[in-house]
């Protein structure tokens, strides 16, 4: 059992005996030469000895550098360091412009002290921001053997349960599932599949009847997360400029897309070189909670406002307020965005609240 000297915070841990690879760490530092090494390095590390720790949650954040909810988050994490990574991906000039800033950084006080990784620009119609989780999940792939799952997150994201809760839902109670919203239909897929340059650039790979969208923000188990790194010939298709860049969300396509069809195949590669069974390990849904206006033409999520920040809204982001919303009748989500930069006060004011260890609000 963990317990960080408040008894109402024990729960259990099991202790799987783990492979440790040999990790090149100048590939997940600010001074690797080539990203795109990282992501070729992650998915062939070899084994080479054994060792029983407790299985980590790897907590991937995608943003533009700010992160205005770190206070919340850092309460969040506060003394369960043994159970979790944090690694960001920011804008590289806000990096560079906050280096001084980032250096002085204190580890005790700050989880997100040094976890920026090497990062590159991202921009909306373009494959980049796809690129960057997959950077993300490398990066995370590398530095951490216990890294056994992969949460996506953005800087609007919080979390709506308390670090025990969620580590119960993804690590306890999952049985090794994998969480990625993965849908068949939507009113733009089609224009969507177009704007990729239609059957002409996407076929053989990726026929129409396998092309999916999903959210962004997905929870991968580590065989997985092995396997999207190690693909080549899907990401291949995703990785181009859009000829209608207002109909591409590379991000929203390829992960889904690429997990489908491997769950349709059955198999995928995993960590060992051995196939995993892909569709008895993944819940096609995501556990981050996102509301769509009902006209919507920005492409943005709708953002809640300080004013509505209350126990009650807690509530109801748990339990999935608009069931229509998420396409899940019965799912309950751990994590929801957007916020807007405001609503901190609010949400540290209900920290106790929603950090209270309980899994079943």
């Amino acid at each position: 059992r963990y317990n960080n000297g408040d008894s109402s915070t024990s729960f259990s841990l099991r202790k799987p005996v783990l492979v440790i690879p040999h990790i090149d760490q100048n590939l997940t530092s600010s001074s690797s030469t080539s990203s795109s090494r990282c992501l070729q390095r992650s998915s062939t590390f070899s084994p080479s000895n054994s060792l029983e720790k407790p299985w980590k949650i790897a907590f991937l954040f995608l943003t533009q550098g700010y992160l205005p909810f770190a206070s919340l988050w850092n309460l969040f994490f506060h003394g369960h360091e043994a159970f979790f990574n944090i690694y960001v991906h920011g804008d590289p000039s806000f990096i560079n412009l906050h280096k001084t800033t980032f250096s002085s950084c204190n580890k005790l006080k700050d989880v997100f002290c040094n976890r920026f990784i090497r990062s590159e620009i991202t921009e909306r119609g373009a494959p980049s921001l796809a690129a960057a989780e997959r950077r993300l999940i490398a990066n995370a792939l590398l530095d951490d053997p216990l890294n056994m799952y992969f949460a996506l997150l953005s800087d609007h994201c919080i979390p709506l349960q308390s670090f025990q809760g969620i580590y119960e839902h993804i690590v306890l109670k999952s049985q090794g599932k994998s969480f990625i919203e993965i849908l068949t239909e939507s009113d733009s897929l089609r224009a969507r599949y177009d704007a990729r340059g239609g059957e002409e650039w996407m076929l053989p790979e990726v026929p129409w009847s396998k092309f999916r969208v999903g959210s962004q923000f997905f929870v991968l188990n580590r065989d997985l997360a092995v396997s999207v790194i190690a693909d080549k010939k899907i990401w291949r298709k995703f990785n181009k400029t859009c000829t209608d860049v207002y109909n591409c969300y590379v991000e929203e396509h390829y992960f889904s897309t690429f997990v489908a069809m491997a769950m349709e195949g059955r198999v995928a590669p995993g960590e060992s070189g051995l196939a995993v069974y892909v569709d008895d390990c993944v819940v096609p849904r995501t556990v981050t909670y996102v509301e769509w206006p009902l006209f919507n033409n920005d492409g943005h999520p709708r953002s809640f406002a300080k004013e509505e920040v209350d126990m009650h809204l807690i509530l109801s982001l748990r339990r999935n307020r608009n069931n229509n919303n998420n396409n899940n009748n019965n799912s309950f989500f751990l994590f929801a965005r957007k916020f807007s930069d405001d609503c901190l006060q609010p949400l540290l004011d209900l920290s106790a609240f929603i950090f209270h260890n309980t899994t079943n609000s």
